[in-house]
């Protein structure tokens, strides 16, 4: 028998992964589940408070925007603008004083402020609230605000700084007087707009960044703001999440942005306390398991010991467990089960032989009526017509097969050649009955094989099989042939007839019953031949056959050479009944 391994403690271990594994996964997956939920509340605040921030930048640009409109609108910058010239010393510094003055009152409208000035490009002259009044206008400042022609207002990026300019007068058709810009600070505007420690803000335009140094945006996560067409929104890079929304008064987005780890770390205490849970909790159900490989694996162990001996045959075997538990009601059992197992197997044994011999008995009494009649009617008829050599032959013949029937069936097995020549004797009476109307070959059989111990009744049946359902009412002759062939391992009896056969369903019916796979109540016999040829000789004996409805049917006994060599030996190793087999064969 193939080993098999078996262990409770396996089981229970891959039952415990069995069940670790699917709650480990609904673990991690509710894990993955909180998280996303937290970053998505995390990103809906971010969003909440990003809007808020939006309004109040806005609002502040808006006042910008409205503080610089008041100062265009009241005309004292456009005086200057337009009287330069016409001034004198005197009056161009009270005039500037005003203005820079003015200029003051407007850097205090927001903190985001770092400076007001008025360019006048058409005289090349700039008065600010932090450099009072210049007489040239630099170049880069000339470039930029040649730039705001016909622009009554907006907001540009120059030079590390946020610019809101205001254009007066606006014309489609004149140049503009002069020009009021206000410069935001970077360090104002983000400490205006500033969040918590592990939060950052910035301004970002389509070239430009205000950004505090802790807090630098990824190139990507920028490229992806820029093209965004949505007013708001949010979204994940490299392990950070970015909240954006457009500015409605200046031409760019604020971003709020913190690291994923900085949302969940609230709850990552609870994470790690859980996993350490887990933890436990495995090193704790191993220490059970192992308690449990001491006190159930190691009895099973030793009763599929057990089972293993009995099933190589051993039955004196005897349980030796001392413990007062579940598993001795078990092993009692066992014990109990095994000398039942002896009680039965004793009884089998007795009933297979019984069987056999009322087996053995049937078939001697099982001589049929009509060739019981037939015969005795051509011996009959031989002797009306004094053909005494004929009921000679014939009165010899039927003294040999009765013969045969009285003593072979007491007999567990018999030599080869006496069932040889039994089934040649139930030939030749058939050859003087039907005369010409049958043919029959029989090969001689190998004196090596003439004590080869087989059981009785083997070849006859399947000779007399031919005459009740083979040649039966034949219209032309009957051919029968009984031949001897051999193998390295196996020797094979074949009986061949050309009559009517059998069709392919009922060929595989009567396998299927030779086999021992289905019940038949028809070919009883042949089914009987094959199963006790396997009782007698072992598995590699048995009956096949093989037929073609309206050409033959063939019937082949297999008998292998060196269990028939032994087959019926007593204990001394010499043939059963071997005394009444010699003189039998002495009469032949």
């Amino acid at each position: 028998m193939k080993e098999r391994k078996f262990s409770i403690y396996k089981k229970i271990r891959n039952l415990f992964f069995g069940a670790l594994i699917p709650i480990t996964a609904i673990n991690i997956i509710m894990n993955q589940v909180a998280n996303m939920r937290i970053q998505q509340q995390g990103a809906e605040k971010m969003e909440a408070q990003l809007a808020s921030k939006v309004i109040n930048f806005d609002n502040e640009l808006g006042r910008i925007n409205a503080g610089l409109r008041f100062h265009v609108l009241n005309g004292e910058e456009a005086f200057l603008a337009t009287n330069y010239y016409s001034l004198s010393s005197y009056q161009l510094g009270q005039k500037v004083a005003e203005l820079n003055a003015r200029l003051n009152e407007l850097a205090l409208i927001s903190d985001c402020i770092e400076d007001v000035a008025v360019f006048m490009p058409h005289i090349e002259r700039v008065v600010s609230f932090l450099n009072y009044y210049e007489d040239t206008i630099t170049e880069n400042d000339m470039e930029r605000i040649l730039q705001y022609r016909y622009k009554d207002n907006g907001n540009v990026y120059n030079n590390g700084k946020l610019l809101i300019h205001m254009v007066a007068p606006t014309s489609d058709e004149k140049e503009p007087l002069y020009i009021m810009e206000a410069a935001l600070s970077n360090n104002k505007i983000l400490s205006f707009i500033k969040g918590g420690e592990d939060e950052g803000y910035a301004l970002a335009g389509d070239d430009w960044v205000i950004s505090e140094p802790a807090f630098d945006i990824p190139g990507p996560a920028l490229e992806k703001i820029r093209r965004q067409t949505e007013e708001s929104g949010s979204f994940v890079v490299e392990g950070a999440l970015f909240c954006y929304h457009r500015l409605s008064l200046c031409d760019g987005w604020m971003i709020s942005y913190t690291e994923i780890s900085n949302l969940i770390a609230p709850v990552r205490i609870f994470h790690v306390f859980m996993f350490i849970t887990l933890f436990v909790t495995i090193i704790v159900i191993l220490l059970v398991i192992c308690r449990l490989s001491q006190s159930v694996n190691r009895p099973f162990q030793q009763l599929l010991c057990l089972f293993r001996e009995v099933e190589t045959g051993t039955l004196d075997v005897k349980t030796n467990y001392h413990f007062k538990d579940e598993f001795a009601v078990v092993f009692e059992q066992f014990d109990s089960m095994i000398s039942r197992i002896k009680e039965l197997l004793s009884q089998s044994v007795k009933q297979g032989k019984e069987l056999q011999l009322a087996e053995y008995k049937q078939l001697q009494a099982h001589i049929a009526p009509h060739f019981l009649y037939n015969s005795f009617n051509v011996l009959r008829h031989c002797i009306l017509m004094e053909d005494y050599e004929t009921a000679s032959e014939m009165t010899g013949l039927l003294g040999n097969y009765f013969r045969y029937m009285t003593y072979s069936g007491e007999q567990e097995s018999i030599p080869l050649l006496e069932e040889y020549r039994h089934a040649g004797d139930y030939l030749d009476i058939q050859k003087i009955r039907f005369q010409d109307n049958i043919t029959v070959e029989m090969d001689e059989l190998p004196e090596k094989y003439n004590y080869f111990r087989v059981p009785p009744f083997i070849l006859q049946p399947l000779v007399e099989n031919v005459f009740k359902h083979g040649i039966k009412d034949m219209a032309y002759a009957g051919c029968i042939s009984v031949r001897v062939e051999e193998t390295e391992t196996k020797l094979c009896l074949i009986v061949r007839d050309n009559g009517y056969g059998i069709s392919q369903q009922e060929l595989e019916k009567l396998r299927r019953g030779i086999e021992g796979t289905e019940v038949l109540f028809e070919h009883s016999g042949l089914v009987n031949i094959g199963k006790r040829l396997k009782i007698l000789l072992g598995e590699g004996a048995g009956l096949a056959v093989n037929s073609e409805l309206n050409q033959f049917f063939e019937a082949v006994i297999y008998i292998p050479l060196e269990a028939s060599r032994y087959a019926g030996q007593n204990k001394e190793g010499n043939p059963l009944a071997a005394g009444a087999s010699h003189l039998a064969l002495q009469n032949k």
